[in-house]
């Protein structure tokens, strides 16, 4: 198996997001603590019941925040401005290579099982 390759999150300076879809946060002092630092660590993940996985992160205003999985992954990782369809019905495996974007799926001459269009 390959190795995760790593990209910062947009908004969330203290997070990066895995090619396969694990969310990490990186070591850093804690907002507002002079004596608080917070190690590395895989952030959980929850579903919600439209099976959407997500995960709560800090963004740099230090403010909660909500974000799918999916997006992250897809903003990160792919190209912005398409429609894409997700090929696993696992709604924890948001690898890269899961995604398909609809015009090239379109042109697929074995095309795969759609379980999850997300538009961008």
């Amino acid at each position: 198996m390959a190795t995760q390759k790593w990209m910062p999150i947009d908004g969330c300076s203290n997070y990066r997001i895995g090619s396969n879809g694990d969310v990490k946060r990186l070591k850093h002092r804690a907002n507002g603590k002079k004596h608080l630092i917070l190690k590395e660590k895989i952030i959980e993940k929850y579903i919600n019941r439209q099976s959407v996985v997500y995960v709560n992160l800090i963004n740099d205003e230090g403010k909660s925040k909500i974000f799918s999985v999916q997006k992250l992954v897809i903003n990160t990782f792919i190209e912005k401005g398409y429609t894409y369809y997700k090929t696993s019905s696992d709604p924890f495996n948001n690898r890269v290579d899961q995604f398909v974007r609809s015009d090239v799926y379109d042109r697929m001459k074995f095309k795969p099982t759609i379980y999850k269009t997300i538009r961008l």
